[in-house]
């Protein structure tokens, strides 16, 4: 998955959280460890995501963009400061007007990796198999561990236009796009009923929806409230409990 890019949502306000998500302060319980202070959310989505496999991510800001910034000064030269993001290669995209919703953040986000893709294309830079699909995660569900991934690059076909967890006949994230979806995404107004991922993969036809058993639980987790970071290890990280500061 070295070459597999990871867009990761996280420019939404958090009204019931209190703050973005991304930056609520949380510490690990390792075994006897305990991290002093505290990393935001998304270093640590950040992290896993690196310990998966992945190497590429975008990541969608939007509300309180210089609180990120302000709370992970790397980001704002992520290209000069691989070292703090585990060595993965990551673009920051912006959301001008995150108040449209989640959809426009996903835009942005598809937008970014197909500029990306073109470049690469143009520059002569040969693209991997691996490469013409994108992973989806929102910033408020967990990583998942490695083999979720790799259940959902194996379960790819030549018609398959996005692959989705399911967790007890449940569907999570991260989802797996191609190309051709994500360029018909792009087309959706924001403004439209119809302008929700969700709803874009209910008109797919059939075939070209994989849906694909897992059973790890973290695929339909979804942390909206400080309490749903208090879950269980075996639910939220597998390795060990957070807690915000």
């Amino acid at each position: 998955m070295e070459n597999k890019t990871l867009l990761i949502l996280a420019a939404g306000k958090g009204s019931r959280m209190g703050m973005p998500k991304g930056l609520v302060p949380c510490i690990r319980h390792l075994r006897y460890l305990r991290y002093q202070g505290g990393r935001p959310w998304l270093m640590w989505q950040i992290e896993a995501a690196s310990l998966v496999g992945i190497r590429r991510i975008i990541l969608v800001l939007g509300h309180e963009m210089e609180a990120h910034y302000a709370a992970i000064p790397a980001l704002k030269n992520p290209s000069d400061n691989r070292s703090c993001f585990n060595n993965v290669n990551l673009a920051v995209a912006i959301n001008p007007a995150p108040e449209r919703g989640q959809f426009s953040s996903l835009q942005c986000g598809l937008q970014e990796w197909l500029k990306q893709k073109h470049q690469k294309n143009s520059s002569n830079l040969s693209l991997s198999q691996s490469q013409d699909a994108v992973f989806i995660l929102p910033v408020d569900v967990p990583c998942p561990q490695s083999d979720v991934w790799l259940k959902l690059l194996l379960a790819r076909s030549a018609q398959t236009m996005v692959c989705i967890p399911q967790h007890k006949g449940h569907g999570g994230h991260p989802v797996l796009i191609s190309p051709k979806f994500a360029a018909h995404l792009l087309q959706i107004p924001i403004e439209s009923d119809n302008a929700r991922l969700d709803t874009q993969i209910r008109l797919l036809a059939a075939d070209s929806v994989a849906n694909v058993a897992v059973s790890d639980p973290k695929v339909v987790a979804n942390i909206n409230t400080p309490d749903d970071l208090k879950l269980d290890h075996h639910t939220l990280t597998g390795e060990g409990p957070f807690n915000i500061i």
